[in-house]
């Protein structure tokens, strides 16, 4: 079993945990619902300045089929040295392996449809890692959780198994090693839809350089002498 720091602790965690569902009262509010990704980064500062304790976890939803999280909290996460717990890494079974699209059943999402995913791409993704179980003799749940656990800004991933073969299933994960190729599959089949102004910079930045820094599309920069007037 392999370990993580959590946050910026001097604590190791397993990077499986088993976890257990707690709702507050209908119209909760307070601290927990007002983080955010720079909220927490802005009450961390000021727990830095004033000596406080600060913030060392976030407990987030992220899976392969939702990795919405990536566009502002896991850049936050790394930033502040804060840990991440990943909920439900499997997307309430879907992900498990043991669903396909028409399938008869997808277990307790037909009475309890949570947390939202993107069906077709949830497929998409389980019909890639499916192919990567098979090169590796694993199975698709611990292709969904070892590619969870390769990202740097995740500690612990949150498993929920109800039986013991589900259990055993996950902690398959423990000894599956994702190669570069794995990786890049998996990115490319779960790459998020870009957003404004992520799409914006992409599309602007190769001629967006330093001054003195000639730019021509298809063509190497190249620096040369500036004229002062």
């Amino acid at each position: 079993m392999r370990y993580k720091q959590l946050g910026n602790t001097g604590l190791f965690v397993s990077e499986r945990c088993l976890g257990t569902m707690t709702f507050g009262p209908p119209g909760q509010t307070g601290l927990y619902h007002a983080i955010a990704g720079m909220e927490q980064a802005t009450a961390n500062g000021i727990a830095d300045r004033r000596g406080y304790a600060r913030f060392e976890s976030v407990q987030a939803y992220y899976s392969i089929a939702g990795r919405d999280i990536e566009r502002e909290l896991a850049p936050m996460l790394t930033e502040e040295k804060v840990g991440l717990l990943a909920w439900s890494p499997l997307a309430g079974g879907l992900l498990s392996g043991k669903f396909s699209p028409g399938s008869a059943g997808q277990g307790r999402r037909e009475r309890f449809d949570f947390p939202p995913v993107d069906k077709d791409r949830a497929w998409a993704c389980v019909a890639t890692m499916r192919a990567i179980a098979e090169k590796h003799s694993a199975n698709v749940a611990s292709v969904a959780l070892g590619y969870l656990l390769a990202k740097p800004f995740v500690t612990p991933v949150v498993i929920g198994a109800k039986r013991p073969d589900q259990l055993e299933q996950n902690l398959g994960a423990v000894n599956l090693v994702l190669d570069a190729d794995d990786l890049s599959r998996l990115d490319s089949v779960s790459s998020l839809t870009p957003e404004y102004p992520g799409w914006m910079l992409e599309r602007t930045a190769p001629t967006r350089m330093p001054a003195g820094v000639q730019v021509t599309p298809g063509a190497a920069a190249s620096v040369g002498p500036r004229e002062v007037s």
